[in-house]
């Protein structure tokens, strides 16, 4: 019985540290569709970069905030 909770730990750091690399990735795109290197619209990048910041900073929160248990 104590084992799944070391497991589910790991599995939600996991997780946000995905978010949090997969967010990023996602303001470079948009940073380099904003610099004309792949020849996309400035509104493109300009989105990927806004939504990317906004997920990098708020979606984890937000997951941390919803798994956190009554006794902590």
């Amino acid at each position: 019985m104590t084992e799944d909770k070391p497991d589910a730990a790991l599995m939600r750091y996991q997780v946000l540290s995905l978010i949090r690399l997969m967010a990023a990735a996602q303001v470079v795109l948009g940073v380099v569709i904003i610099g004309g290197r792949l020849g996309l619209p400035y509104i493109v990048g300009a989105a990927l970069v806004l939504t990317g910041v906004l997920e990098f900073f708020l979606i984890p929160r937000l997951l941390a905030k919803r798994w956190k248990s009554d006794a902590q």
